[in-house]
């Protein structure tokens, strides 16, 4: 009878062993510390090199001189990038077992008809707006009265009447 007890409370608390475990094992396999250091292939550290978890929110950029730190998980993907630089993607794992150093290779860009704003840069095949060209000869040619006068078209004013 004694033993019908005994054998009685441990299936009895056999769940809550079974649950305990299962807890301590997924906490173990939570999110852990990334730190690392992104380099180019000189090995001078990238400053504002962004590091992101793939498919998370979960992003941060390395400091002045390339350091950075995440939470992620030994399975995640951590995606590295720049510009001017190729995107890498490695597995956290791998990155914190190669003590995060994490090298990026630079682009070879080759910038081709680039066209200056008033605000920055476009290349031309994004623009959605026609270019003017002014050529050397028409503007010689033309008397210059004012800075506009040369244009061989006329800005238009906001209410679409053309100024002179």
């Amino acid at each position: 009878m004694k033993i019908d007890r005994f054998l009685l409370k441990v299936l009895w608390s056999l769940p809550l062993i079974a649950g305990c475990v299962a807890i301590r094992v997924t906490a173990q396999n939570g999110p852990v510390d990334i730190k690392g250091q992104v380099r180019d292939p000189a090995g001078t550290g990238l400053s504002a090199a962004t590091i992101q978890v793939r498919g998370t929110a979960a992003i941060t950029a390395s400091d002045r001189d390339g350091y950075f730190h995440i939470a992620a998980h030994p399975e995640d993907i951590l995606v590295f990038s720049r510009v001017g630089y190729q995107e890498k993607e490695l597995a956290a794992k791998l990155v914190s077992e190669q003590k995060g150093l994490v090298l990026l290779d630079p682009v070879d860009s080759r910038m081709d008809e680039v066209v200056v704003v008033g605000y920055g840069t476009v290349k031309k095949k994004d623009l959605t707006v026609p270019l003017l060209l002014c050529r050397q000869k028409t503007l010689i040619r033309a008397p210059l009265l004012r800075q506009t006068s040369s244009l061989p078209v006329r800005p238009r004013s906001a209410g679409g009447a053309e100024q002179r």
